[in-house]
């Protein structure tokens, strides 16, 4: 098999963006330098993600144990050893700067075309293209700029100036006249600039080709050459000669047309891009269910960086804090200065955090007041449960609870779990079926999956908002209705008995909010309380739905669906991905909200 060998020479950046398109256009494979960095890739992210989530070098080493195939494992592996003596959370502005920096590996392949520099060795049997052969390019003369200028430089017996040019045009010639197969070109003008042809032309010999353009190499080019002799016959009435021929051919070209439709992946090279490795959350799950081709974007290709914020300082340093508050050497100064120690704050965010301190010191007494009536003594924090749903590819489904509270009695445990919220999230689960208000449900199916009790029996599932104050009442009332804002929100047990173990004033509740019972012994209409059946129905549910958005996702349905419930889009409204979609009407999933 004869395979001829090619070379682009004397590419600039300018070139570069062109020859990739071209490359893809004609299916030429070209091995060009590229300005892909370390912080772009799919291990580079996940990377500088654990590092935000304040993982230990031993963690983050054991998360990207999977990428140990990857050209650019030890890269990384390199970075986290050159930062070894430090808490890498502490140094991820100095981490993000050197993944921004370091430039991916490339492996490069034969036949292809490769890329080469004026004046690099050129093999007899190598046809070489010559690109930008302009005044700007060839020959780089220099001027008489240097620090010894030329009337210096005669003095003293160095080269002029023009001779140092003189020599350089003739090397140059020279080496264009050593190579057996060359086609040279040079351009006319670009978006930005005009050029001129290199002078080096007036003293070479050479034969000029007349450009022929061929419609027998690609569909695809074919298909946008066609759109642009449309444009300028539709828009300034100029018709080309070779529109005819195109026309036969491509009358249907959808011209003025865009498919926004996902058009496929397939299902093995998704398995092999993500190293045979699915993780889920709630986030991820929630992705999903509001818009597949959202999760797509978001946790497959991760085109968003996750950047920290003032509010998200605020939310972590509201669950540190609460999670150390039960600790028996607990001091609240030493764990708050601990946390921002190296943070960084302008003067307004200084003074919200002075105010936020002391609404953090009164959310710890409303805590410890709502502890001293719960039935409940033993608390675990900050529990991290992973459940493995597949083993090839390995699923495994990841979450952290805030707090759970549990008792042990008649070789049963009695469970309730509380979520910390600085912000409103939509605690009602009649939309579950469709994958939505998920977060508690989740939390149930973490505990109840995770090996965690043995013998359970949920007492309830709450979110508790820390920070979401909206005082309406005068001072004095103030603390009453910080109090009541602060009631767990959520479901409880329908079973009276085993309530009262956890809330002993449930009938009338201090703890929960709108717990209330009536006067012939019934819970209240507002009371949110569940059978044993029903919460098991809850789990099953929500088990149920993890498992379809698992099967979807391996199997790489990432169609734009978009949800609109009861008439309002619950996927849209705060995407960041809106102007990436291009969503239309038929994309859109019209869903009616169910009873409870």
């Amino acid at each position: 098999m004869l395979i001829l060998k090619k070379i682009l020479m004397n590419i600039d950046n300018e070139y570069i963006p062109i020859i990739k398109r071209y490359s893809i256009i004609y299916n030429i494979p070209v091995d060009i330098n590229s300005d892909n960095y370390l912080l772009g890739t799919m291990i580079g992210k996940e990377f500088y993600q654990l590092i935000c989530d304040n993982k230990n070098s031993e963690e983050i080493i054991n998360s990207l144990s999977k990428y140990k195939n990857c050209k650019d494992y030890n890269t990384i592996i390199n970075i986290i050893n050159k930062y070894i003596d430090f808490n890498l959370e502490e140094v991820k502005e100095e981490i993000k700067y050197e993944l921004l920096n370091t430039k991916v590996s490339i492996d490069y392949y034969d036949n292809t075309v490769k890329v080469k520099s004026l004046f690099d060795y050129i093999e007899n049997d190598e046809y070489v293209f010559l690109l930008n052969f302009n005044n700007s390019s060839i020959p780089k003369t220099t001027f008489d700029t240097d620090y010894i200028t030329d009337n210096i430089k005669e003095l003293v017996g160095l080269s002029l100036t023009i001779d140092n040019n003189l020599l350089l045009k003739e090397n140059t010639l020279n080496y264009l006249s050593s190579i057996n197969n060359l086609i040279i070109s040079y351009k006319d003008e670009s978006s930005f600039n005009q050029y001129f042809p290199s002078n080096l032309l007036d003293d070479m010999e050479y034969e000029i080709l007349e450009y022929e353009r061929s419609f027998n190499h690609s569909n695809m080019s074919n298909r946008m050459i066609y759109g642009m002799y449309l444009d300028d016959y539709i828009k300034y009435g100029i018709k080309n000669d070779k529109i005819n021929l195109l026309y036969n051919t491509y009358s249907n070209n959808s011209y003025l047309s865009y498919n926004n439709e996902f058009s496929g992946i397939d299902k093995n090279k998704l398995i092999k891009f993500l190293n045979n490795e699915l993780t889920l959350s709630y986030s991820s799950i929630d992705n999903y269910y509001k818009c597949a081709f959202k999760y797509y974007l978001s946790n497959v290709l991760k085109v968003d960086l996750y950047e920290e914020t003032f509010m998200t300082i605020v939310g972590s340093l509201f669950h540190d804090i609460l999670s150390h508050m039960n600790d028996t050497d607990f001091d609240f100064d030493y764990h708050y200065n601990l946390f921002l120690m190296d943070k960084q704050f302008n003067y307004c965010e200084k003074f919200f955090l002075d105010k936020l301190k002391n609404e953090l010191e009164n959310i710890i007494k409303i805590i410890r007041k709502q502890e001293m009536i719960i039935g409940f003594n033993n608390k675990i924090y900050e529990k991290k449960v992973d459940i493995s749903l597949m083993e090839n590819p390995f699923v495994h489904f990841k979450g952290f609870i805030d707090k759970i509270m549990y008792k042990e009695k008649d070789n049963n445990t009695l469970v309730s779990i509380i979520d910390y919220k600085t912000g409103n999230p939509d605690i009602k689960i009649k939309n579950l079926s469709f994958g939505f208000s998920m977060q508690l449900p989740i939390y149930l199916y973490l505990v109840s999956e995770g090996e965690i009790f043995k013998n359970i029996k949920f007492t309830g599932f709450y979110l508790q908002h820390i920070l979401n104050y909206s005082l309406t009442k005068t001072k004095k009332d103030k603390e009453i209705e910080k109090e009541n804002n602060m009631k767990l929100k959520g479901y409880s047990t329908s079973n009276q008995e085993i309530l009262m173990i956890f809330d002993p004033t449930y009938e009338n509740s201090e703890i929960i909010s709108g717990m209330k019972v009536n006067k012939d012994g019934s819970f209240s209409h507002y009371s949110n309380a569940l059978s044993d059946e029903e919460i098991n129905d809850i789990i099953y549910l929500t088990k149920e739905k993890i498992n379809e958005a698992m099967i979807n996702i391996l199997d790489g349905r990432f169609d734009i669906n978009p949800k609109i419930l009861d008439m309002e889009n619950v996927s849209c409204k705060y995407c960041k991905y809106y102007d990436i979609c291009y969503k239309k009407e038929k994309d859109n999933i019209y869903l009616k909200q169910k009873e409870e």
